[in-house]
């Protein structure tokens, strides 16, 4: 039997005569096979790729997790638990440049540490727009700032400046002493490690043509690299300072050296 020939097809009998003209032999035409039709090709399913993405996502955030946790790999050569000895020999490290300063709030130089006498670090109450442009000081005030400590409301911009400054200036700190904006105080270090001092609110209150100068130098405080706000506890509360950090951590309170 021929494979090609579907059985279930009748043969279709053709009377056409043979092409030979004899009469005596009938042609019969058998019909075409049908291909079966194919089947249509499966999309592929993007649900189910997106589903595989995001498990996999989650397998590797999983293990980056553990692995962080464990110690195993670090994001930083410092974020680390460390022996006693480690942060001792890390703290040196430090201390060798100004970029950071650990401070010790148990070692202050001239005052005390007690049950009614401490110290909190915080940051400044004064918001003040303060900014060095070619070696002098350029303080900012808003119209309601000057309102407060400047000597007049006049049409000029409150723009005030502490020019004919000698010395060269690496840092300036601006913060407040007490608890009124008369205690608004700015801090310059200079490039040879001076500390320089100045009352902002007398300043800017007595200046002529909003320029003055009224830095006066700070004696007995050699090494001071950084200057932080605090608040200083007491019996009776609490007040602004600012404390001027050594290498080795330990500070003065800056309210109480005499200027």
């Amino acid at each position: 039997m021929n494979p090609n020939v579907n059985p279930s097809v009748t043969p279709v009998v053709n009377p056409t005569v043979d092409p030979n003209n004899n009469p005596n032999v009938r042609v019969v035409s058998i019909p075409p096979v049908e291909e079966p039709p194919k089947e249509p090709k499966k999309k592929k399913s993007f649900k189910g790729f997106l589903i595989g993405l995001i498990l996999g996502v989650l397998i590797v955030l999983g293990i980056m997790f553990y692995l962080f946790n464990s110690g195993k790999i670090m994001f930083s050569k410092d974020v680390v638990e460390r022996s006693e000895q480690e942060l001792i020999d890390l703290e040196k490290k430090y201390e060798k440049s100004n970029k950071f300063v650990p401070i010790k709030l148990n070692k202050p130089i001239n005052s005390e540490i007690s049950d009614t006498h401490y110290y909190e670090l915080t940051s400044s109450n004064a918001n003040y727009d303060v900014s060095v442009v070619k070696n002098e000081i350029v303080v900012k005030l808003s119209r309601e700032q000057e309102s407060v400590i400047g000597p007049t409301i006049d049409d000029k911009e409150p723009i005030y400046k502490i020019s004919n400054f000698k010395e060269t200036i690496s840092e300036i700190y601006v913060g407040l002493f007490g608890d009124s904006v008369d205690g608004l105080t700015l801090y310059v270090i200079t490039k040879d490690g001076s500390l320089y001092y100045s009352n902002l609110y007398e300043g800017i209150k007595n200046s002529k043509d909003k320029v003055f100068n009224n830095l006066e130098l700070v004696k007995d405080t050699n090494g001071i690299i950084k200057i932080l706000s605090a608040k200083s506890y007491n019996d009776s509360g609490f007040s602004y300072t600012m404390l001027g950090v050594l290498k080795d951590g330990s500070y003065y309170d800056l309210s109480l050296i005499e200027k």
